[in-house]
């Protein structure tokens, strides 16, 4: 798009326009604290005793190592298939 002989590309206007009304929305509603909450008080309350239990430690290093051990065995298995694939073809890896 060409404004004033100058070309401008549509992701860049998009964006500012995006920031623009971001900002004003911050602006209008005192960075939103007059929005209502999409979620009532009483339920957020609920919500977070229910959720006390995740801020234990051991089982927060459970979680850790046990996503860790996903990640590897995802790495091997993907591996594992990279390397039959390239044997399959005759390839070499």
């Amino acid at each position: 798009m060409t404004v004033l002989g100058r070309r401008l590309h549509t992701t860049t206007l998009l964006t500012g326009a995006l920031i623009i009304a971001v900002g004003i929305l911050f602006w209008a509603t005192n960075g939103l604290v007059t929005m209502p909450s999409l979620v009532p008080t009483g339920v957020l309350a609920r919500w977070q005793e229910n959720l006390t239990v995740l801020s234990d430690t051991g089982l927060q290093i459970a979680i850790i190592a046990g996503l860790g051990a996903l990640a590897l065995a995802l790495w091997w298995w993907a591996d594992r298939r990279r390397t039959a694939n390239s044997t399959a073809q005759g390839g070499r890896r």
